[in-house]
């Protein structure tokens, strides 16, 4: 029930999108810490949306609907608002039309190309020397997200302490191939001078340095690289998600595809010599 734990004159009145919106807002804070990185997330998956609504209109299956349809089907922007429209409807317990699951589409992000080990060694090979060719070395060796560069520990080197803020660790990452370390010169602790206390303005720094420098791919393909090598160096799909900080669920999801490609390939392979 709502007055057990929101005040009765707010929201419940009015039961109009901004109403219902705000309340959203305040409950979603109520139970997370707030941070700038969280406040920026929040805006992404959520704020983007829900300030689309008509907010002085009632919030009701088919003002949701109908804002919802603006967007085009299979764009991330459909696939976004659904999420948020159909968060808000189950805090506000609003009643979504049968077709709701159907409207979200099936968006599907273009694919990373994935460079080989070779491609990402050439590639440290011709950057110039710097912070930005020792932050590139460490996201190749040990599939950290582009963020974490300034977020390391390199006591234990060459195994690596992932941060989660400066006194606390969040994991360890270790180099699948163990003479990357020497071979990209990641001894030292030196990465770019990153300030911004959000997760995704840094990595965006990131990304913006690696256009810069004309690398011919983004950080993330790095992380993915790292993946992929795991599963080709048969390292178990549960210690490689463990050092690069995910779920065992999360990992699949994400590189399901490559990891069954290579078992195929194995087992076929493995056909030919009986």
């Amino acid at each position: 029930q709502w007055n057990d734990w929101i005040a009765s004159e707010k929201v419940i009145a009015a039961n109009n999108c901004e109403s219902w919106v705000e309340a959203f807002e305040k409950a979603f804070w109520e139970s997370r810490q707030r941070t700038p990185s969280r406040e920026k997330t929040y805006y992404r998956d959520y704020g983007v949306a829900l300030a689309q609504l008509p907010l002085d209109e009632p919030l009701i299956a088919a003002t949701l609907k109908k804002q919802l349809l603006k967007t085009e089907p299979g764009t991330r922007s459909r696939e976004r608002n659904w999420n948020a429209y159909s968060a808000l409807a189950r805090f506000a317990g609003v009643e979504l039309p049968t077709d709701w699951k159907q409207l979200k589409g099936n968006y599907k992000p273009k694919p990373r190309r994935i460079p080989s080990d070779e491609e990402i060694l050439a590639t440290w090979d011709a950057l110039p020397p710097g912070k930005w060719k020792w932050a590139y070395g460490m996201l190749s060796a040990y599939g950290l997200r582009n963020h974490e560069i300034v977020r390391l520990d390199l006591s234990q080197f060459p195994t690596v302490a992932v941060m989660r803020d400066t006194k606390t660790q969040d994991r360890l990452a270790y180099p699948l191939h163990p003479d990357w370390p020497d071979r990209l010169n990641l001894q030292d602790f030196n990465p770019p001078d990153l300030k911004s206390e959000i997760n995704t303005d840094n990595g965006h720094r990131v990304a913006i340095a690696f256009r810069r420098n004309k690398v011919p791919f983004t950080p993330y393909c790095l992380r993915d690289a790292y993946a992929i090598r795991g599963a080709k160096l048969g390292v178990s799909p549960a210690i490689v998600a463990k050092w690069m900080g995910h779920s065992v669920s999360v990992h699949y999801k994400s590189y399901l595809r490559h990891i069954e490609q290579l078992d195929f390939d194995a087992v076929w392979q493995g056909l030919g010599k009986n």
